[in-house]
């Protein structure tokens, strides 16, 4: 009695822990996704809106910039031909009229300083006491003689406009000639990107790093960096230090993201983005994962704690939870190597709750480990989704076409479902084609996560009713290698308003938030599905009545390597049944001998206990130097080496094995166990070295049917 409560204690603990692991694995890849998005779109704002700046600037003081080019160069023929002063003032005057006109006000005319003579198209006659050759704009075009060059702003007293100056010098290299533009513009331009969201602001510069403009009208004519200790003396320093054209910045207390783009005269268009407000937002979606999570647990602890037997099970219970969570600390670096590391412990949770299912006499216990192996299951398909979401964003999700077997890929989606679909009380029907080729050439893997994605929702918003899955096809007739195969999913599900078709694709996007609360998901899984499709050259189509149902449907070209046909399925699936871990094992082989190596403990356990049963002798090295002693010293029957491990990985210790050319296991069956099941991966493997590979979770049926496959036939009972 005592042994059996400490049993059922044991149970408890682990389904507890491991679904904490679930929650908080979710919960940190969630933040971590939406923190990224909103950085991005806050950083493709400020790019979007600098480069309308600059494109804007540019255009408005490029007609600035003819007109004064077109002046100098009439005025350089003018000089060289000795024409008089009286008529090159009058020219000076009809340009700047004609150049008013052009510019519609924007300036208040040409003006120089012409064979020693100040002269101003406009009429405007200096006091006695004005000096051209002291004024900024003949000092800046003198010390850039021969370019055109833009002079600081400066505050016209008669307009009372804020104006600057472009200059450029004569062919005497003394004489200048300037145009005044006014800034309103350029101001206007700050203001418009800025007006509709007051966490955003936007300032120019010149090169010198006075503001030229600036969306809040704040220090228009001073340098950005005069006042000490603020916003603007950090943006300038990080500017000179980096040279990059975004950073982030954290002054007082706020988090600023900066863009900077540089104009085509020397200015600078900085756009600043306070972010703090938008991260803030993080935290209500964050906070609502956080407390459904905590909901979910509470009720499982209220439910352990009212089903133990004695008080001191929970003392129990307490130990062997620690002991739980110091043996799963491998697991905690997960992040760190997403793509790989994040399959790991979920390897561990599939392999140690199959061993309850095992092992366990329970009902109630079996139906709680049952519900895991579901949740594992989704889990395994969020955090998939997430992963290729990234993948396919990043640009490296890569389409990897092989031969495969439609037959096969049917098979695998007509069980799947239709457990799902029992399970719900549902009918489910396959129509399939009896005469399409078995043999195809595409992207296996990525072709049926697709088809699976799609009978998922199906299942998922279908509570009454039926799902439908038709696979048909036709041939090309220009392509007689080829076929068109037409995949569909119709069910009798709640439906989608017209109006929210279009919402289907986007990513985070679930329709009818507050109806569909209680149905898991990312809002990811069609959204990648539709990225998936357009990478294979297909398209996701939908069509669907409101409270009746949907169907989503495409069309693709696979190329015909067997013109077999695939034969009848509508019998093919009428005894399926789920997975029973209780079944008897295959085979038993107590005189044959294994090396397992996996840097991670909890996987040594679970693969020592996927095994058990058939009594294999296993030796187990938790890392790649260890797994290489060993070897050396013991002859094999099948070494599994785990692909990524610290210090030396599975290639680098499979190339040291090899090279032993006298050494005991030189020739033994090396298998790959890796995370990484991609279509193409066997290839990657045995090009390697490996004799095969094994992906993780790890499948039982399929780790004892390559136990058969590799080990000696002497050495294998089967039962």
């Amino acid at each position: 009695m005592k042994n059996n409560q400490n049993k059922y204690s044991k149970w408890h603990i682990i389904i507890f822990v491991f679904i904490v692991l679930f929650f908080v694995g979710i919960i940190i890849i969630y933040y971590l996704m939406l923190y990224s998005t909103t950085r991005d779109n806050i950083m493709n704002r400020g790019r979007i809106n600098a480069t309308s700046s600059s494109k804007q600037i540019d255009n408005y003081l490029s007609a600035s910039v003819d007109a004064l080019k077109l002046t100098a160069y009439s005025l350089d023929n003018m000089i060289r031909d000795n024409r008089s002063q009286h008529e090159i003032r009058d020219f000076l005057m009809n340009q700047t009229v004609a150049v008013k006109n052009t510019l519609l006000g924007d300036t208040t005319g040409l003006y120089g300083y012409i064979n020693g003579e100040f002269m101003d198209g406009s009429g405007w006659e200096p006091e006695d006491d004005y000096m051209a050759t002291e004024r900024p704009w003949y000092v800046d075009a003198r010390a850039n003689s021969g370019s055109i060059t833009l002079v600081d702003p400066y505050l016209d007293l008669y307009t009372g406009d804020v104006m600057i100056s472009i200059v450029k010098t004569l062919c005497d290299a003394k004489s200048v000639v300037a145009i005044d533009v006014s800034m309103q513009n350029l101001q206007q331009i700050t203001e418009d990107h800025a007006k509709h969201d007051a966490s955003y602001s936007e300032i120019i510069i010149s090169d010198r790093g006075q503001i030229i403009a600036s969306s809040d009208k704040q220090g228009i004519g001073e340098d950005l960096a005069k006042e000490r200790g603020s916003l603007g003396e950090e943006i300038s320093k990080e500017i000179n230090s980096s040279g990059e054209n975004s950073f982030y910045l954290k002054h007082d207390s706020t988090d600023y993201i900066i863009y900077v783009m540089p104009l085509g005269n020397g200015w600078t268009c900085i756009s600043v983005s306070d972010a703090t407000g938008e991260y803030s937002k993080l935290k209500i979606p964050l906070i609502t994962v956080i407390i459904s999570a905590a909901l979910l647990i509470a009720v499982l602890v209220f439910f352990m704690i009212t089903s133990d037997r004695k008080s001191n099970e929970a003392r129990k219970m307490s130990m062997r939870s620690e002991r739980a969570i110091a043996a799963n600390e491998a697991k905690s670096a997960f992040l760190s190597n997403m793509s790989h590391e994040i399959r790991t412990p979920i390897n561990s949770i599939l392999g140690m709750n199959e061993m309850i299912l095992r092992e366990c006499e329970d009902d109630d216990i079996i139906k709680y480990s049952q519900n895991i192996e579901s949740s594992g299951a989704t889990l395994l398909s969020l955090v998939n989704d997430i992963l290729d979401f990234s993948k396919i964003e990043a640009g490296k999700m890569d389409i990897i076409p092989v031969d495969y077997n439609i037959g096969s890929l049917i098979n695998d989606l007509i069980n799947m479902v239709h457990t799902r679909a029992d399970e719900k009380g549902l009918k489910f029907k396959a129509d399939i084609d009896e005469n399409i080729p078995a043999g195809l050439h595409g992207d296996e893997i990525r072709i049926k996560q697709v088809i699976t994605n799609l009978l998922t929702n199906a299942v998922k918003y279908t509570n009454k009713g039926k799902v439908k899955l038709s696979i048909g096809y036709e041939d090309i007739e220009n392509d007689p290698d080829s076929i068109l195969i037409k995949v569909a999913v119709k069910d009798t599900g709640i439906g989608i308003k017209p109006e929210d078709i279009e919402k289907l694709f986007i990513k985070f996007e679930r329709i009818e938030e507050e109806r569909n609360r209680n149905i898991e998901g990312t809002g990811l899984g069609l959204n990648i599905a539709s990225m998936l499709l357009g990478m294979m050259g297909s398209e996701l189509k939908v069509e669907s009545v409101y409270g009746e149902g949907s169907m989503f449907y495409f069309t693709m070209v696979q190329k015909v390597v067997d013109r077999t046909p695939v034969g009848d399925f509508g019998s093919s699936f009428s005894g399926a049944s789920r997975h029973n871990a209780k079944n008897e094992a295959k085979f038993i082989a107590p005189s044959a001998n294994i090396l397992v190596v996996d840097d991670a403990k909890m996987n040594l356990f679970v693969f020592k206990s996927l095994l058990k049963r058939t009594k294999v002798q296993i030796d187990t090295a938790n890392s790649g130097d260890i797994g290489i002693t060993m070897a050396g010293k013991k002859k094999y029957d099948i070494i599994f080496l785990d692909y990524l491990m610290p210090e030396k990985n599975g290639i680098e210790t499979l190339k040291e094995m090899r090279e032993d050319e006298k050494g005991m296991n030189h020739d033994t069956p090396v298998i790959c166990l890796t995370a990484n099941a991609i279509s193409g991966a066997r290839e990657t493997y045995i090009n390697a070295g490996f004799d095969n590979y094994l992906s993780k979770p790890i499948d039982s049926v399929r780790l004892e049917e390559m136990m058969i496959e590799y080990m000696p036939a002497e050495k294998v009972s089967m039962l």
